[in-house]
Parts: C-alpha cells; structure tokens; sequence
C-alpha cells in the first residue's frame, strides 16, 4: 500500500512540473484557447502513467522524489532532480525525519503507512461524494421534457448543462429568454462535440486519485476556465460577426447569475 501512495504522490510532483509550464504557456495570447485544453490533457496522461517513461515528460527533473527506501535510511532525502532545491530542502528532511540515537527506524517508517490510509479514505469519500450528487441530479431532472433532439428543459434546473455519459443531453432552465437560447445551446454543444462531458468525469477520477494535491485542485479550476473559453471560441466561429456582441452578452448573463 505504502508502494502504491508514492507512486501517487511522486506521479503528482512530476505532474506538477507539467503544470508550471502550461501556466506559463496560458500567457501566451497567440495560443487558441481551444489548444488549452490539450495541453492540459498531456498532464491527465501524465498522471496515468505510474511507470516512467522516455518521452515528452523526460523534460521533468526528476520521476521519483521520494524513493520508497527513504522510510529506512538514517539519514532521509528526495531527489528533486534540481540540485540546488535538493541541498536546501535534504538538510530539512533528514533533521526532522532522521532516527534518534537509539532508534532502530526513522519516524517516516510510520508516519508514510499512516498517510497511505488517510489517502485511500480521501479516494472513496471522494467518489462516494460523486456518486451521490450524481443520483441526487437524475433525481432532479427525471421530469424534464423534451425540447428538441438532445435538448431538455426543467423546473429544476437553474442554469444550462450538459448531463450523460454515452447519451449526453443539454439541460435548460424553462425561464431562459428564447433570444438568447440560440447561443446557449450553440455553447453547451460545443461541449457535446469536444467530448467535455467525457473530460470532466476523466479529470474528477484523476481528482479524487490525486487529492492530497494542491496542484491538482488548482488544475481543475484552470481547466474548467480554459474549457469554457473554448466552447466560446468554437460557438463564435458558428456565428457571422454581427451576432458576436449578442453572444458575448449571454456569456456575461450566465456568469452574472452564477
């Protein structure tokens, strides 16, 4: 079990290093926004792959930070992969987590099964949380009625969805004001047709695997952001120009009733 966590937690790190560059790139304006989320895809396969691999991501300093062995060495340390990091962070390490004289092991020795169990409790309370809300939703738009094709309205819906996993549907409010209704249906299939509804189940199984992560929670939050620029970018090359403000505007409505 304590193998499985560290090669969690290492894969997180790793990842990490992923992420820093693709924050970086964000800032670069020529980028379509629709590249973002395949630039966050590279770090969800990332954090896939438990086995290092030559690739792309041998561009990332180090694959194994904390090697299962230092629950037993005298004297702990990581390996960043950056030399200047490892020499100010090591001596940290090896003060705090080194065995007293008289000790037959140093404290990592319990303190890394103690969190492998907190870990794999954080995982099921995780997809134990998505489930639940997940039965409370169909419970929600069981009533909804058919609009058109894919297309339902509900009392209980309060703002557009996209909500199936083989058969995604749009759900919408019934007080949406049908000027407006054509751009936030040209949104959420934008969502439909870049697969999202798949991305967004895949990001939170790699969320609730990765949760001990700070980065991983910041990820979604960016990813989620980049996300719905895309489907913006996408739904305005389906619009002429003149309806570009009107678009805009019902983005504006949307968040602003958030």
């Amino acid at each position: 079990m304590t193998e499985v966590f560290l090669k969690f937690v290492n894969n997180g790190i790793s990842a990490g290093w992923l992420v820093l560059i693709i924050i970086f790139l964000r800032m670069i304006p020529r980028i379509p926004k629709r590249m973002r989320p395949v630039f966050w895809g590279l770090v969800g396969v990332r954090l896939m792959l438990l086995v290092p691999v030559k690739s792309v991501f041998s561009l990332i300093p180090s694959v194994q930070t904390i090697a299962p062995e230092i629950m037993y060495a005298r004297k702990p340390k990581i390996y960043t992969g950056i030399a200047i990091l490892n020499t100010i962070v090591n001596p940290i390490v090896s003060e705090s987590f080194s065995p007293n004289p008289g000790d037959s092991a140093n404290s990592l020795q319990v303190l890394i099964p103690i969190l492998s169990i907190v870990w794999i409790f954080g995982v099921v309370f995780m997809l134990g949380f998505a489930l639940v809300n997940c039965l409370r939703l169909r419970r929600r738009i069981r009533t909804a009625v058919l609009l058109d094709k894919n297309i339902y309205q509900s009392e209980e819906v309060f703002s557009p969805f996209v909500f199936g996993f083989l058969h995604p549907r749009i759900y919408l409010p019934f007080a949406v004001d049908e000027k407006i209704m054509r751009n936030v249906i040209l949104h959420e299939q934008a969502h439909i047709t870049r697969y999202d509804h798949l991305r967004k189940i895949f990001g939170y199984l790699l969320l609730s695997l990765y949760w001990f992560n700070p980065l991983a929670w910041y990820m979604l939050r960016l990813v989620e952001r980049d996300t719905e620029l895309a489907c913006d970018e996408d739904a305005l090359r389906a619009l002429p120009p003149q309806d570009f403000a009107a678009y805009g505007q019902t983005i504006l409505d949307a968040v602003a009733r958030l």
